[in-house]
This record gives C-alpha cells, structure tokens and sequence, in this order.
C-alpha cells in the first residue's frame, strides 16, 4: 500500500499488525468553563469558547511586565504579544479525601492535583465506588501524558536564583536598605523549596501521584510527544493491556503552562494568535493556548463485555509516525501526517472512507489547517466532493492544551460517539480561502446535528495530533454496537487463546510426538488442513429483519486460513460465533462453509434472498439453511440409522477421520478386529487414502472388493 503526498513523494511503509480493541468504559475532565465530563460535552455542543484574556495575577507580576504589542513575525524577544487563553479556574484539591497535609499542597504543581481528580474521576463514572464494585487495583496502570512539568518548576526557581538576582542588584547600586524587600518581592508567592518541591514539579510523579493516591499498582509513567503526547500516552496504555501486563489502564493528559516564559517563547517562533483561534476559517492567525487534564479508563473489549461495563466508544487503531528528515524539527510533514492516518485504519482494518467525523489537529493556522485537510483528502480519495465528512477541531473552543491537545479531541469524539450527535467546531464563519472546498468531501459543522447509523458498520471517528519534533498520531475510533462488537471481541479471544496455548508448549512436558513437542514436526501441510477445514455458523433470532441485521453485523478482522496458516479458522470463529444461538426461537438460521471465501459468498447470498421463503430450497442447496419450523422437544434425541447396504469406496470417511477423534477411534477398533482377517493388513491402509493416482485407485478399490 502506497499513498503519494500532494507534491508527489511517496509514504511508505503503511502495512501494520491487527490492532486488539480497547473499550472506553469510563472518562472524565477538568477544562476550562467544564469541572467535569458532561459541562465538557454540554459546552461543545453548546459551540462555548472559552478563550479570554489573562487576569492578573495569574502571573508573577503584572501582565505588562511580560507584554509587548505584536503579532506572528512581530515579537519582541522576551515578551509575549498574545494574553489570552483558556484556563481552568475555581478548581479545589480536596485533600481531606485524599489525606493529603494542605501545607503540601503549594509545593505540588496543581497538574499534579488535577490528574488525581479526574483520576478518581473516571473510574468512578464508570460504575465503580470502590465499596460496591470496584477495579482490580493490583492489575490497573497509570500513564499520564506532560510535555513541560507545569509552572511550579519556575516558579521555584526565581526562589534559588533570588539571591544571586539580589547580589547583582546590589553590586549594581541597590541599597541594603531595599535589598531585603526587593528579594522578599521577588519570591512573593513562589512555592517554598522543601521535601516536597521536586516531586512536587517532576513530570513523571504526575501518573506516580495517581497511582499512590488511587493504590494502583499496575505500572505507572510519564509519556511526553509534545503536542501529541496523549496519544502517545494512550497508544501505551492499549499495548500494556494487549499484552496482558494489566487488565485495567487510566490514560490520561494534564497541562498547567500558562506562564510568561511559555508565551513568550511560543510567541519567537510566531504560533501564537493575539486575537482568537478559528481553525478552517479565513481568519486563522495562530493558535490559543489552554489548559486542563482528561483521562480515559480503558479495558480489552472483551474484558469490559463481559464485566458488563458500558462502552462508551471503541478504539480501533493508533497509528504514529515521524517526519525524518524534513525541512526543520517544528515544520509540518504531509508525509508523517499521512503514515500515521494510513496506519490507524490498516491496524483497524478499515478504510478511512468509512470514516465520517476528524478531529483535527486544527490548529488555527492557514497553512497547518490547509496542509491537514490536502492530508486527509490522500486517505478520504474514494468519496466525491461535497458535505460527507466532518471535520473540527476542539481548539476552537478552549485552544491548544499542549500535551493535553490530544486528549481533549479524543474524549470529545468519544462523546460524539456515544451520544450518536456530529459535534459543531466554533467560531467558523469564513472558509480558508487556501483549501479548495468544492473538491474534497469534508465540511465544518458549526451546529449540533444528529448522526445517523451508517449502512454495514458502526459510527467512525479519527482523531489526529501533531507535535514538534516531527511525531505524529492518528486515533481510529467506533461507535459501541453490542452485537458487531461482541463478534469482533470473540474472534479476538480465540486469537489469544491459541497464542497464549503456543507460548506454553515448551513448558508442557509429553513422551509422545505431538503438537506439545517442541521438536515435533506438523503432520499435515497447510493445504491438507484447507482441504478439510470448515465450520458451521449457528444464529437465531424473533424476527425476520432482526436475523438479517445480525448477519449483516458480522464482521471477522484480520487474516484467514484460507491465505495464512495463522489467521482465524471457521472451525473456531464460527463455533465461538455460535454460541448465543437459541434452538427455541422462531427463526433459527445454519450456513455451512469450507472456507472463508465460500463462507462470505453464501452470507451474501442469504442477505440477498433470505426474505422470499420459496427461495429457501435454493438456499438450502447452496449451504444456506433457514427454518420457522417448531424447534424439537428439549428432550428429543438424534439418531443415525445405517442400513449396511451401498458400495463401500476408497477415501470413504477419510475427511472425517482427519477431522474427529471419534471417527480415529472407530477406525483403530477396526483395524484391531480386522488386521488377522485381513493376513496382517489394516483395512484403515486401503480405505482411509485420498488423492491417489488412476493406478493405485484400482489396486485399492480391487482390496476393498476382495
């Protein structure tokens, strides 16, 4: 699979593993003008912009201290020329809850606090009391995302550097009379230098303060990708559950840099917008900063299923990528962004087509929010043009959180998800005069609108993130839907059944040549086993129409055995498939398959003609069996009858004996009963054959007769 960029460089490497699901089964978040989950959701819908100036006091010192007139290309070095921004006010640690010393608290950056808060936050939301019901906390891990610590560390820091700042104001002509008050100044508020000041700042003890606080013991660690950091963060939490290390992960982001030297240095590199942050509009100029924290807690699928959990939304796929070389670490790649994308939806094994909301890295810039929608116009290529894909970007509403950026867009596309609504983007009025609208298929809904069920499969939405130094991530997402999931979460159990059943062969000690033999050889080819391989899928169902929908659900992920001797199996899947089937309902349904290429045929050919009853025979004949007929008595039994008349022929029950121990069984009592009538021969040697050329047919068929 290759996809070339807009300037015609290839992306390569774009072929990726499956992707186990992960269900989000909880979530919570503190943001700007949202202490929680539902204000979060009820201000998107609500297209709430909660971008304003910066209130004094926020900052060490008046704001004209740090602020000079300006704009992108007009900055003043060491002065920021934007103050505004989104904040996250009148939030309180509740440290009796947490039986955290209030003395403590100064010294602990408040990112810290807000991760512990949303922390509980999540796994509370998720059904979870800790009385009641609970998680296993000894099976939970922790990764929070944090790109820049927070502000305590500098704040602590004009602490150590004051009396070397009052020292060269002294030896350039301050007075002892004012040195004293003009250090006592510059320390106002500054948190005290203590045992608690450097866990206090450290990014890493943000997951390790949840994890104490919430006795997690699973692992728990920092992850920091810039800008994309929640993705990454969340990227690892899926693979420690895919791997087992943990049943439970909280994944999350929290970001508290607000502070003068952030804008400041944001403003060198020209990012920042003085003004406002409209992404897709006209008058994109530059991105808002924000701040808050949000956390995810997530479970195997099939794990939250059969916990009963509710699923809010299902995540499919993470693809990341770096930009290698490029025209400079901060500069945006077309072909990073692409690789990433691609890769999502090759590890969820779906087209990007499918797909019909992006949340958008969408940072406000006229040709960061051009060059993203080129880029999703080389993976959306099979749509025509016109309103089929949304696309947003929650910068619109509380501007960009930094290494929390990612986190705030995925839990806003959860929410869409699980309130089946296309969220609006604010503040769109204009579009980028740079984007040729009329030829791509994505438009800016800038209104709630209900979203409804695609045709074959769930809801779908991708969510991007975009960092400096060339990392980038792509988050592929679904919709819950009971029946389509269950499915995807049983074949999904199978395939590591039969892995974790691989892994311990070695362990398993055996005399006999066999499977658990780690020196043992396989006794049948790939094809052999394709010639006797197959399955039968059992459904049931009240309705015609509910029968249909169920079959059409259907979906089996990932390789098969009819190409790979390690993809799934119809033997397993379909019986894994089958077990929700109930005799006693009115419309049962059987289809019989050989492989997984007949079997997609004959599902497509039940669709199409299950309706009309007078085609049943026809189906029936193709494997397709279907009955409204009174199911038997839970008692009745099944009887084979065997009349002992016919022609016996070579290969006769061949392809049973290779599929059942039973049938071997029958065979090897044969064999003892007949091997002295037969003058020391089996009569299994002439009969259980297959394959076999013209001559050694007749030879064989001549025995039998004998």
């Amino acid at each position: 699979m290759t996809i070339k960029t807009a300037d015609g460089k290839p992306c390569e490497g774009l072929d990726q593993g499956p992707f186990e699901p992960i269900a989000v089964i909880g979530l919570a978040a503190l943001m700007p003008d949202a202490p929680s989950i539902d204000a979060f959701w009820q201000n998107i819908i609500d297209s709430k912009v909660s971008i304003r100036d910066i209130k004094e006091g926020r900052w060490p010192g008046p704001i004209s201290h740090f602020y000079r007139k300006g704009g992108p290309g007009e900055s003043q070095e060491g002065f920021t020329y934007s103050k505004i921004g989104a904040l996250v006010e009148g939030f309180e640690f509740d440290w009796r809850r947490w039986r955290q010393p209030p003395g403590t608290l100064p010294q602990i950056d408040p990112c810290q606090l807000w991760a512990v808060a949303v922390a509980a936050d999540a796994i509370e939301q998720a059904g979870y009391d800790g009385e009641s019901k609970d998680i296993d906390r000894t099976r939970c891990g922790v990764v929070f995302a944090n790109a820049l610590g927070g502000e305590n560390r500098n704040l602590s820091n004009i602490r150590v550097w004051s009396n070397h700042t009052s020292q060269v104001a002294k030896k350039h002509g301050m007075s002892m009379d004012n040195l004293e008050a003009f250090t006592n100044e510059l320390v106002e508020g500054a948190p005290r230098i203590d045992e608690d000041t450097m866990p206090g700042e450290l990014a890493n003890v943000v997951s390790g303060r949840v994890a104490n606080l919430l006795d997690l013991q699973g692992p728990n660690h920092a992850m920091d990708a810039a800008c994309a950091s929640s993705m990454a963060a969340v990227l690892d939490a899926c693979r420690l559950l895919q791997t087992r290390q943990v049943d439970v992960m909280l994944a999350g982001a929290t970001d508290r840099t607000m502070d003068p030297a952030t804008f400041s240095k944001f403003s060198a590199i020209g990012a920042l917008s003085p003004t406002h942050s409209t992404p897709f509009d006209a008058r994109a100029n530059g991105f808002v900063m924000g701040e808050g924290a949000g956390v995810l807690l997530l479970k195997r699928l099939s794990d939250a299923i059969n916990d009963g959990d509710e699923v809010h939304a299902v995540i499919r796929g993470i693809g990341g990528s770096s930009d290698g070389r490029g025209k400079g670490i901060t500069a945006p790649s077309q072909r990073g962004q692409v690789q990433a994308i691609a890769r999502a939806y090759n590890q969820a094994g779906y087209s990007a087509s499918t797909v019909e909301l992006v949340e958008a890295h969408g940072t406000s810039t006229k040709v960061g929010d051009a060059t993203e929608l080129s880029t999703l116009s080389l993976l959306w290529d099979d749509l025509p043009h016109g309103d089929h894909v949304a696309v947003g970007s929650i910068k619109s509403q509380i501007g960009h959180l930094k290494a929390a950026a990612g986190i705030a867009g995925i839990m806003k596309s959860v929410m869409a998800l699980h309130h089946r609504t296309i969220p609006p983007s604010a503040g769109f009025e204009t579009p980028n005069p740079t984007v040729e609208w009329n030829e791509i298929p994505f438009f800016v809904p800038t209104k709630a609108r209900d979203w409804p069920q695609p045709e074959g499969h769930p809801r779908r939405a991708g969510i991007s993130a975009f960092g400096f130094g060339g990392t980038n991530f792509h988050v592929a997402l679904e919709g819950y839907e009971p029946e389509y999931h269950r499915q995807l979460a049983s074949s999904w159990d199978q395939r590591w059944q039969a892995y974790a059943e691989a892994e311990i062969i070695p362990s398993i000690s055996t005399d006999a040549s066999s499977i658990f033999d780690g020196e043992a050889r396989p006794s049948m080819t790939h094809e052999e086993l394709k010639a006797i391989e197959g399955g039968m899928l059992l459904l049931s169902s009240p309705s015609m129409e509910e029968l249909k929908a169920t079959l059409g659900s259907l979906n089996f992920e990932g390789a098969t055995f009819d190409d790979d001797p390690k993809g799934i199996r119809l033997s397993n899947t379909l019986h894994a498939a089958s077990k929700g089937f109930d005799a006693s309902s009115p419309i049962r349904m059987a289809i019989v398959a050989t492989s997984w290429a007949e079997f997609s045929k004959r599902c497509a050919l039940a669709l199409k003609a299950m309706d009309d009853e007078d085609k049943w025979g026809f189906l029936q004949a193709q494997g397709v069996l279907l009955t409204k007929d009174a199911p038997l008595h839970a008692k009745a039994k099944v009887a084979h009858m065997y009349p002992g008349q016919g022609s016996q022929y070579v290969g006769m029950t061949h392809d049973l004996y290779q599929r059942y121990t039973a049938v071997q069984q029958v065979w090897a009592q044969a064999d003892e009963t007949m091997t002295e009538v037969l003058e020391g021969e089996t009569l299994s040697s002439f009969v259980l054959r297959s394959n076999l050329s013209k001559e050694e047919q007749a030879e064989a068929e001549h025995k039998l007769k004998q």
